[in-house]
């Protein structure tokens, strides 16, 4: 992922973007959790394609949390991604106020 910069490698990017989520996901061992964010993962697809959220700050944090999963730290794991799911939020926050105004 950390070579997929350019705009046209978007889709590249955003491809193993899913997948590197997908398997701290799968982890959790539970079917239905997986198909619940399997869900909300493609309901934000729309959002995911304008380029809302800042790649190097994703890229950031996608390498804490490989350092987290490395040493096992599970409660570091979840703040972390819920800091990096925040980022996701925030923007497509601000993209929902820009289109009311």
């Amino acid at each position: 992922m950390r070579k997929l910069t350019a705009p046209g490698q978007r889709r590249e990017y955003l491809n193993l973007n899913r997948q590197f989520h997908f398997i701290a996901f799968r982890r959790a061992g539970s079917d239905r959790l997986l198909r619940f964010l399997t869900y909300l993962w493609d309901a934000a697809a729309p959002y995911t394609f304008t380029g809302l959220v800042d790649v190097n700050e994703a890229r950031h944090d996608h390498e804490r949390m490989i350092g987290l999963f490395e040493a096992h730290d599970v409660g570091g794991v979840i703040e972390m991604m819920t800091r990096h799911r925040g980022l996701a939020v925030e923007a497509v926050a601000r993209w929902e106020a820009r289109s009311r105004a």
